[in-house]
């Protein structure tokens, strides 16, 4: 259990999301984005969180999991 939470803490990508979620937070609180900005940002990171797993297990015509007939 510590392994994969260390693995997880030493992770690229959850430090950039870390680091990415505090700039946007302070620029949302200073008010350096309105509010329309805001709503659309916060659409447009759910809507990719929530299709990257769809997108992964879709088969395409002639990859491995639906060979070409």
């Amino acid at each position: 259990m510590n392994e994969i939470i260390l693995k997880k803490l030493s992770s690229g990508k959850f430090w950039l999301t870390i680091i990415s979620g505090f700039t946007f937070a302070y620029a949302v609180f200073t008010k350096y984005i309105d509010q329309a900005a805001t709503a659309s940002i916060l659409t447009a990171v759910f809507m990719s969180y929530f299709q990257k797993g769809r997108d992964e297990k879709i088969p395409t015509k002639g990859n491995k999991d639906n060979p070409v007939v």
